[in-house]
């Protein structure tokens, strides 16, 4: 299926918030709507190797259009 896939660099602590924008700012002006499957994260980096010590990360949203 189709997925919006979302970058964000972010401290441990903005997790919830990265999150949020996703669904409450995000996809609301997508159009498009969730769609059945598994929300997920990927994590293509090292905090530890971030110059900012910021963890990379991509949420990934199963999607169609509204």
């Amino acid at each position: 299926g189709k997925y919006a896939m979302a970058h964000f660099e972010i401290t441990k602590d903005e997790f919830q918030d990265a999150w949020d924008y996703v669904f409450g700012k995000w996809l609301p002006d997508s159009g498009y709507q969730p769609d059945d499957g598994p929300c997920f994260e990927l994590y293509p980096g090292d905090p530890k190797e971030h110059p900012e010590h910021k963890y990379v990360i991509e949420i990934c949203v199963p999607v169609k259009p509204l």
